[in-house]
């Protein structure tokens, strides 16, 4: 499903248990607004600006938790609110015109004032704000997005509203299959208790007030106030008579108001903007801005906030793409949720979408859960299945529901088959009547209205199927009779019987009641949490939920579940301690084999190679040259073959640096460098998409940086040690000097290769080091980190190669990391030779051993610098940091010509170089996607980024000795100060376009089909870039 939210489209939110069915205070039920009068000139309603919207965090964009939602507005003087005190508040509530959003439209101002009955400060009982999150009503989803999304625009409302009524406490009754939210909303409360903001001396104000989460026992019928009451209480949810009313005994039996969560939720934002600024949407009496939650047979079923009074048709086309087929293929819309009255679509043509118009049209506004059908929509059977609905939630404790909706549901099941007689329908017209108004709470007027409506509107349709089914048997009209159902296994059952289904949970759709899918409903879940976010668990049900079939993690279940963290750690740890250390060990020996060139050099090997002045610049060169053009193709020869490629690689370089140890001429040189940048180019690329697809955009900087950082550091300062005691030694089989180098390292790296074809692991799809509970949580943990995944690896195409190259973040990220390897690739090669100079007096082993501190420490550096970045998440602050060291490093080396100082300036060069380099891969990694884009992405920027290994080659030449290799450090010096500029430059973009996408501004990205979605990947509205 396409969606803007997670609104529930209608096909699933029909078996849904609903939400509040009468939670506000009036003497009358019916849909007679507060006042009569004549109704406001007409103006145009609708088009909601983005600044005047109060959920900002509908959508999920960001975290629910206390610093985003500060940064949204909430929380902002408050305590100023508060000291106001309760007069102020409730003035303000009341000229902002606000109706209780939970379906009565009780004026919220004048109903909040109930609390404060004369001398109420002499009562000595404890006062309560029951917050009504008991949200079943089929086809509405409003609250349940604020609580999950938004929670702390409820606490503080609970807090506002609380203080307008005296209160003591607030208690958020939230319907019990609500798991994840009730996980958010606690999880809010937490974090307002820890700040001051709730609790004793709340927000500094000296008002004491607190705030509990109770989960109920999902009835229907705790939505009314008085059952939710009874339950709140531990009692059967049953409702009772009034009066008494709540605000004079309620919880408890002390002085209690309930409220809707919207309703409540939006108090805060009226008091720091005004009464009047909310009074001014919609029409008079109804004022403010509405959550929408549109769904059926629309193009993108979504929940949206709105303005008060606009037009149905354009709230439709504009946040739902229209009807499908179009507006003319429309044939009914419930307005208000399923307990409102249908409408045909010449009414729906100007429908307003406010309390009073719904009125004027004999429906209801409801909790504004609109219900699409179109043309190929079984009207009757809808209001047959909410019928049902309706029959299966009565409590049974009055008479007239009790009877009436078992006779409802049975006469609605006859008619939809056309079993029925003329006659009978203005029997059941009177039937419905006669129930409304005579039960205790609003349930009979719930089952009753729809049929009104349905009736009202569409007797032709019922009168047709009678006549159709008449001429089918022979003019036989049953007013009952046997029929044959094939899914009680060949019985006969009566009409209006229900086959067994306890065991299941139905996703059906309301128009036609055929069921979508049989879902069994998880018991428990180890890697799983225990609720699905849109389940209603059975308890009977003991197997746990499919998450993968046929060999693939189902993707709705993934997104649907709540990764227990308590799992999740346990995996992150087996991650570390399988993978990581084998993608640690073939990176050591890669670039084992990089440094060792310049260990070689120092040694003899130019000389007895005969290379001359340049011919060991050239070879280095041809090495990152070769590498520059097969970057690309091994990365995703490494997607497309699996992770085997890898080991194979490292056999492969192995052997061509064995082979190095015995070449004789500059031409053997040069093939040699040829061959090794063509087996190496599958390593780094490769290493660091394999690291992606084991972890989370958050986790990836600490584990790339471990082992780009810990390697390369290691086999730098290792280099030099080894180099140092294989040249202490001398000959080996006739091998001697510099050819001891490549010698032992080649046979070491192709032994490494040959034990990881065993132990490498293969994708988190299938590797062996994971059971099939640790697969599963494995991907799962993919399609929770990115937006609209479908796939853990999409086909290939060259689109995603394009955009894998040509965004502002992979070429931003490769210029940062072409600099980075002129300094990087010129210390590993030349930091020997720029010590010759500075030592001229030290032997070749003690030059060796010099070289190996600068890139230990450097790379222990490096590694608090990505630790920093990943908890701070400011990367582009960090690598402009790290880069700042390198212009440091080089200045001196430029500006000064004292040995130690120069010595300590490569400390700075290796710490600041080895942290920026390993921070804009990570950094990019982090903001690609899908997985096609990232693997491209990964080999784009290091691939381009051998352009400055290439220059890095040249950038310490014999002929510039003289001069201090002056020419290479000033090269180094400009290319660290442009990283600056360059790391800076795309923070401030990234923040860019993370506010853009907050503002709604790229949601036009979400038209098209279900594939096209799916592979948005980093350009999904909802991603949001780590800067």
């Amino acid at each position: 499903m396409l969606s803007r939210t997670t609104a529930t489209p209608l096909a699933r939110v029909a078996a849904r248990p609903a939400c509040s069915v009468a939670t506000q205070q009036q003497p009358a039920r019916s849909f007679a607004t507060v006042q009569d009068g004549t109704p406001a000139p007409k103006r145009t309603y609708g088009g909601l600006r983005d600044q005047d919207r109060i959920f900002q965090n509908l959508y999920g964009r960001y975290p629910p938790d206390l610093k985003h939602a500060k940064k949204m507005g909430d929380w902002h003087k408050t305590k100023e609110i508060i000291l106001k005190g309760h007069d102020w508040i409730i003035g303000e509530i009341k000229a902002s015109g606000l109706r209780g959003r939970g379906g009565a439209g009780f004026p919220s101002g004048l109903k909040w004032s109930f609390m404060n009955f004369k001398d109420w400060d002499k009562d000595t009982k404890p006062r309560y704000l029951v917050v009504n999150a008991d949200e079943g009503e089929p086809g509405t989803c409003k609250d349940r997005e604020i609580m999950r999304k938004d929670p702390h625009k409820l606490i503080e409302g609970c807090l506002v509203a609380g203080r307008a009524m005296n209160a003591t406490a607030a208690y958020i009754y939230i319907r019990g299959e609500f798991y994840h939210e009730a996980a958010v909303l606690q999880g809010a409360i937490n974090e307002a208790y820890a700040d001051g903001l709730i609790g004793k001396n709340a927000c500094g104000s000296g008002y004491d007030f607190d705030v509990f989460v109770h989960r109920g026992g999902g009835a229907y019928v705790c939505g009314e106030e008085t059952s939710l009451i009874e339950s709140l209480e531990g009692k059967a949810g049953k409702p009772r008579l009034k009066p008494p009313f709540p605000a004079a005994v309620g919880l408890f039996g002390c002085p209690s108001t309930v409220a809707n969560v919207e309703t409540i939720a939006v108090a805060p934002t009226i008091c720091r903007r005004g009464g009047s600024w909310f009074a001014g949407f919609g029409r008079e009496r109804n004022q403010g801005t509405k959550l929408f939650c549109i769904s059926g047979q629309v193009n993108n079923p979504c929940t949206v906030e709105e303005e008060m009074s606009i037009p149905m048709r354009e709230l439709i086309e504009k946040h739902c793409g229209g009807v499908r087929g179009g507006w003319d293929n429309l044939l009914a819309v419930i307005p208000g949720g399923s307990s409102t009255p249908i409408l045909p679509k010449n009414i729906c043509d100007d429908q307003l979408m406010d309390f009073d118009a719904l009125k004027d049209s004999q429906s209801g506004l409801g909790t504004a859960a609109v219900i699409v059908m179109d043309k190929s929509a079984d009207v009757v059977r809808a209001i047959a299945r909410l019928s049902h609905f309706y029959r299966h939630e009565s409590c049974g404790q009055c008479t007239p529901c009790r009877e009436g909706s078992k006779w409802t549901e049975q006469i609605m099941h006859r008619f939809e088959h056309g079993q029925g007689r003329v006659r009978e329908i203005d029997m059941l017209q009177e039937l419905t009547k006669q129930v409304e108004g005579h039960t205790i709470c609003a349930l009979g007027e719930a089952f009753a209205w729809p049929i009104q409506g349905l009736i009202r509107h569409f007797r032709p349709e019922l009168e047709k199927r009678m006549a159709d089914f008449a001429e089918k048997t022979g003019g036989e009209a049953l007013a009952g009779g046997w029929t044959h159902d094939t899914r009680q296994q060949g019985k006969l059952v009566a009409p209006g019987s229900q086959v067994d289904r306890s065991r299941y949970r139905i996703l059906q759709n309301v128009h036609t009641q055929a069921p979508l899918a049989y879902e069994q409903v998880p018991r428990s879940l180890s890697t799983m949490s225990k609720t699905a976010v849109d389940s209603n668990p059975d308890p009977a049900d003991e197997k746990p939920v499919t998450l993968v079939r046929g060999g693939q993690v189902d993707a709705e279940v993934a997104h649907n579940y709540v990764i227990d963290p308590a799992a999740e750690a346990r995996l992150r740890r087996v991650q570390d301690l399988r993978v990581l250390p084998m993608v640690f060990l073939m990176y050591f020996f890669t670039f084992l084999d990089r440094t060792n060139l310049g260990n070689a050099k120092v040694a003899g090997m130019e000389a007895d190679l005969g290379l001359g002045t340049y011919g060991f610049n050239i070879g280095a060169c041809l090495y990152y040259g070769v590498y520059f053009f097969a970057d690309i193709p091994a990365s995703l020869s490494v997607k497309r073959f699996g992770n085997i490629v890898l080991p194979l690689s490292c056999v492969s370089f192995g052997i061509v640096t064995l082979g190095t140890a015995f070449i004789t001429n500059q031409a053997g040189f040069y093939t040699m460098r040829i061959l090794l940048g063509l087996t190496e180019s599958f390593q780094f690329p490769g290493l660091s998409y394999v690291v992606s697809r084991y972890y989370r955009r958050s986790e990836v900087t600490t584990r790339v940086a471990f082992f780009m950082l810990v390697a390369a550091g290691l086999a730098g300062g290792f280099g030099g040690l080894f180099a140092s005691a294989l040249l202490s030694v001398g000959s080996i089989g006739g091998v001697s000097s510099w050819r001891n180098i490549f010698l032992v390292e080649g046979i070491i790296t192709i032994g490494v290769g040959l034990i990881s074809i065993y132990l490498f692991p293969a994708d988190p799809s299938k590797t062996r080091i994971f059971n099939a509970e640790q697969r599963a949580l494995a991907m799962a943990r993919l399609f929770h980190d990115q937006p609209a995944i479908r796939d853990h690896k999409e086909k290939i195409t060259w689109a995603l190669i394009k955009r894998g190259v040509l965004t502002p973040n992979v070429l931003a990220g490769a210029w940062i990391y072409t600099c980075n390897q002129v300094s990087v690739q010129g210390l590993s090669i030349f930091t020997v030779t720029i010590l010759r100079l500075n030592y001229p007096g030290l032997s070749t082993v003690q030059i060796q051993l010099l070289s190996a501190p600068p890139p230990i420490a450097g790379a222990a550096f490096a590694l608090c610098m990505a630790y920093v970045a990943m908890k701070t998440r400011r990367h582009g602050l960090v690598i402009a940091a790290c880069a700042g060291l390198n212009v440091v490093g080089y200045g001196i080396w430029l500006g000064s010509s004292n040995p130690q100082a120069r010595y300590a300036a490569i400390f700075l060069n290796t710490g600041g170089g080895f942290a920026f380099g390993a921070l804009v891969l990570s950094w990019t990694l982090a903001n690609a996607a899908p997985d096609t884009v990232r693997n491209v992405a990964n080999a784009a920027v290091s691939g381009l980024a051998n352009i400055g290994s290439i220059a890095a080659t040249w950038s310490y030449i014999n002929t510039d000795a003289s001069t201090g290799y002056r020419i290479g450090n000033s090269l180094n010096t400009a290319t660290a100060s442009s990283v600056i500029f360059a790391a800076l430059g795309l923070m401030l973009y990234q923040r860019w376009e993370n506010k853009k996408r907050d503002r709604g501004a790229r949601d036009y990205r979400l038209q098209g089909d279900q594939m096209h979605v799916a592979t948005l990947g980093h350009l999904h509205p909802e991603f949001r870039y780590i800067h």
